[in-house]
């Protein structure tokens, strides 16, 4: 079973070198998005030369600008006033230099300084076993325009949680799983919770335009050791879907 590497970096915003607190309702994750690419933007050459792959931090082609199909290296969360980054395999090593180039607090914009608190990476070897772990899944996005009506269309809870398990297994299996080079097939998928199917819709940027999606938070059982603080589900560069271990 192949190996990943995760890593967590905390960004600390500051509007100047006296480290006086920056607006932090004016930052969400798109916007740590905007400002890490703001500082690739300067060192991509350099980056580019220390052969990293720097497309991870947007996820485009820097030729065709044409969106890569991919479970995002790179992913930005914004929650309780605080900003994190977790990087995965190619990611950590590209965040690393990035970080690392520059001073901290390093300038943004004139009035935007950011710092950045490296925690070292670990190694996890990811397997389905016999035991259930549980876990909490925050602000998930589990469907899009395609099967969304489905849901809709659902009458009865037990046929809602049935979809949810069956997007959540997808998302699980066939994207993070997948695209890691990770064998989840087999895993086994319980929803114990759901914290509403009534909450209202969040829009996220899709090919420019802004689309709605409904979220969930939601308790499951899964026998693989998933690790912490990745997000699954739609909108997961943008820190939607955030997994953490439920106590």
């Amino acid at each position: 079973m192949p190996e990943i590497k995760i890593a967590s970096f905390e960004v600390i915003p500051f509007v100047n070198f006296n480290k006086q607190e920056h607006p932090k309702n004016e930052m969400d994750s798109p916007f740590l998005r905007w400002a890490i690419n703001q500082l690739y933007n300067r060192v991509k050459g350099t980056l580019k030369h220390q052969e990293l792959l720097t497309d991870v931090f947007h996820n485009h082609d820097e030729k065709t600008q044409q969106t890569i199909v991919r479970y995002p290296l790179i992913q930005f969360i914004a929650r309780e006033n605080r900003f994190f980054i977790t990087c995965l395999n190619e990611g950590c090593d590209a965040m690393k230099a990035l970080a690392e180039y520059f001073d901290n607090p390093v300038v943004i914009d004139k009035e935007l300084f950011i710092s950045f608190v490296k925690e070292p990476p670990v190694t996890l070897d990811i397997q389905v076993h016999s035991d259930m772990h549980r876990y909490w899944l925050t602000n998930y996005l589990p469907f899009n325009s395609d099967t969304y009506p489905q849901y809709q269309k659902a009458r009865l809870l037990t046929e809602k949680i049935e979809l949810l398990t069956g997007q959540l297994y997808k998302h699980i299996v066939k994207d993070f799983g997948k695209h890691l080079g990770l064998n989840l097939e087999g895993i086994k998928i319980e929803i114990a919770d759901v914290d509403s199917f009534t909450r209202g819709c969040v829009q996220l940027p899709v090919n420019k335009r802004k689309r709605d999606y409904q979220p969930f938070d939601i308790v499951f059982e899964a026998n693989a050791n998933l690790p912490e603080d990745i997000c699954l589900g739609i909108g997961k560069a943008y820190g939607y879907g955030l997994l953490k271990f439920e106590l």
